[in-house]
């Protein structure tokens, strides 16, 4: 698959959770963090996505509605600022 298409299907919000997690294992960063940002991906993807080398496509993954409360818990303490801000604002969101 080409990187326009896995583009594509990152960026398509009725992309299926299969096809995102397959995209979720690609060694070009920019396809994983469009994964992360996208709301059909799965917690358990976003999960696994909050170990992210790349800080960016960590932060997508704090902003993310579906990540699970123990990766945000976890992405509280990370070592940039930006995702345990983002990290912190998805929880406060949650808790009103």
């Amino acid at each position: 698959m080409d990187k326009m298409m896995k583009l594509a299907i990152a960026r398509d919000h009725n992309a299926s959770a299969e096809a995102l997690n397959h995209l979720s294992y690609d060694p070009e960063r920019w396809i994983r963090k469009l994964v992360a940002e996208n709301l059909n991906t799965t917690p358990s993807t976003l999960d696994r996505l909050s170990g992210d080398k790349w800080f960016r496509v960590r932060k997508a993954v704090a902003k993310n509605y579906n990540t699970p409360d123990h990766s945000l818990h976890k992405l509280l303490n990370d070592s940039n600022a930006e995702v345990s801000k983002a990290a912190m604002k998805n929880l406060n969101r949650r808790n009103k």
